[in-house]
């Protein structure tokens, strides 16, 4: 028997208990699909649909995972952190593709002396007005190098970092936890030993053949007195002649590479200059920040991408 609408086809034999093994007609009578088969190819559709609908709807690039092609753990203060390394045919999810995965060899930049040589840890930093890439050199300070890497693969950035005192033309201040209990918690390591400096040291070291001693980018820690780093850093907005001195704290540690990060360092809000106060951010963290200085800039995630790149300087004549 043949029908139209859909054309369905019935042998003369006993009709089957199982209408799946029904088969559909076309026009010249030829077998087309059977019914499991159409379903299983429906399913398939819909299952292409409801993919390409995620990819494109999720934000990938704030998603908080990735895929790491290399993982070493380690502890710090009852912490256990992760250290990710990954190549850029790995999937960067949750990674800005600003992210920097070398730098130019070598360093041409004008420092007022030649740094210590030595491999570099790659530091991406997402923030609220754009990426920052850091290079981070052992070599340079290590005992201060070491308590940054620690904050970074601790999460401590992802508590929501306020850039809470950057003062235009001098430096961004920052490193006091968006969340109090984190805060606390650095708290009770305790302050750091200081580093010895690599800059020349007192007004002779102010400024050598027009190079200043702290560079536009450079980035050390905020301090009291001598052994008082813990977690508050500074950043060069530009180069400066008097950091870097005569506070031991001050050793630059690291420092900003690449136009994207310069640009970025450019667009940080510096109207509130040194309104906000340190002890509501230790005891109220972001929610003090966000009700009080509104246009406040964030650090919101920093994640080490690359550890041990060659680094060397060799500065352009």
């Amino acid at each position: 028997l043949k029908m139209s609408n859909p054309k369905r086809y019935f042998s003369l034999a006993p009709k089957a208990e199982n209408e799946e093994d029904v088969t559909y007609l076309d026009d010249k009578n030829e077998k087309v699909i059977s019914r499991n088969t159409r379903r299983l190819t429906c399913a398939a559709v819909m299952l292409i649909i409801c993919c390409s609908s995620l990819y494109y709807t999720v934000d990938w690039k704030s998603t908080e995972f990735f895929i790491p092609n290399k993982v070493s753990s380690d502890t710090f203060g009852g912490l256990t952190f992760t250290s990710i390394d990954i190549k850029n045919s790995d999937l960067k999810r949750g990674f800005s593709p600003e992210c920097l995965y070398s730098i130019p060899q070598p360093d041409r930049r004008h420092h007022i002396v030649p740094p210590p040589a030595g491999p570099v840890t790659l530091v991406c930093c997402n923030t609220t007005k754009g990426t920052l890439n850091i290079e981070v050199h052992e070599s340079w300070a290590p005992i201060g190098a070491e308590r940054f890497l620690h904050m970074v693969n601790n999460g401590f950035f992802s508590t929501k970092v306020g850039l809470f005192r950057a003062l235009q033309g001098f430096l961004v201040q920052f490193g006091l936890a968006g969340d109090p209990e984190v805060h606390k918690l650095y708290h009770s390591y305790g302050n750091l030993k200081d580093d010895p400096s690599w800059l020349p040291l007192g007004p002779t070291g102010r400024e050598i053949n027009g190079i200043k001693r702290y560079q536009k980018g450079y980035l050390g820690y905020a301090g009291a007195g001598d052994n008082s780093r813990g977690t508050q850093l500074i950043m060069a907005f530009e180069d400066n002649a008097y950091l870097g001195g005569g506070s031991p704290w001050e050793v630059p540690f690291g420092q900003v590479v690449g136009d994207v990060s310069y640009e970025t360092l450019s667009k940080i809000y510096t109207g509130y200059g040194e309104k906000p106060s340190q002890g509501k951010i230790m005891n109220r963290g972001v929610s003090y920040l966000q009700e009080e200085f509104p246009l406040m800039d964030y650090i919101t995630r920093c994640d080490v991408v690359k550890s041990g790149v060659p680094w060397d300087y060799h500065p352009q004549s």
